[in-house]
């Protein structure tokens, strides 16, 4: 079957027609050049499996230089149209990079060293781009579920591919979000489930009742009866509970 991706026009083209020098050229174009249509390009040669190991680093190197200079540049003159905001821009901006980042991640060709130089990328997009990719070698997710950034554990704790001996470090995540992310994955088990029904933060209790994979046994437990956690005073809860009746 042949790859289909978009030139920088938009048009579709098969992908025999581009050779690696072409695709080369076409992932660095400068920056300031690129437009939406530019954004399918990479991704449809991200996700290309035929696509060379040497040309995926390319990709992925030129792509973390492309958001970093272009926020760099709408940072400087703080608003670049047609947006109607630098914030909406540099969300934009972000957003494209990890859909690119996420399709290197996912490409059955990739070779292991890119997967792991990202796990340590200065920036948090590009680990967030692995860890919501769902074939990620248990390894990397690993990894990230240790990150620094609540927002990528975060993450890792609501991909559905996750692996359950992750899902049960992340329970006990320092972060109410985190373990809040893990109480609403359906892959999570019932075990784990029935502890946070008992957390001692607001969300995850919410989190598990909601969960469509949620034991009836574990929902039809009195709140006080749910986890091992039961009998931890829920502060957290009670603040909250003061704060919206005042």
């Amino acid at each position: 079957m042949a790859c289909v991706v978009f030139d920088i026009a938009g048009n579709s083209r098969s992908g025999n027609e581009f050779s690696d020098g072409k695709i080369t050229s076409m992932i660095h174009r400068p920056p300031e050049k690129l437009v939406m249509q530019h954004a399918a390009v990479h991704r449809a040669i991200a996700e290309d499996p035929r696509t060379p190991p040497h040309i995926l680093r390319k990709l992925v190197d030129n792509e973390k230089r492309r958001v970093r200079r272009v926020i760099a540049k709408i940072n400087k003159r703080n608003q670049w149209p047609p947006f109607s905001s630098a914030k909406e821009l540099i969300s934009y901006t972000i957003s494209t990079g990890i859909g690119v980042l996420t399709a290197v991640a996912a490409n059955p060709g990739t070779p292991p060293d890119i997967l792991s130089r990202l796990t340590e990328d200065e920036d948090r997009w590009p680990r967030e781009a692995l860890a919501q990719t769902l074939k990620m070698p248990p390894d990397i997710l690993d990894r990230l579920a240790a990150d620094e950034s609540e927002f990528v554990r975060k993450v890792v704790a609501g991909n559905t591919g996750v692996p359950s001996g992750i899902l049960a470090k992340l329970v006990d995540d320092e972060s109410g979000g985190v373990r809040s992310a893990v109480a609403a994955n359906p892959g999570t088990s019932p075990d784990i489930l029935a502890k946070l029904a008992g957390d001692k933060s607001l969300w995850p209790p919410i989190a598990v009742a909601a969960n469509p994979g949620t034991p009836p046994d574990i929902l039809a437990r009195p709140a006080d009866d749910r986890s091992p956690n039961s009998s931890v005073d829920h502060d957290e809860n009670r603040e909250y509970r003061e704060k919206t009746i005042s």
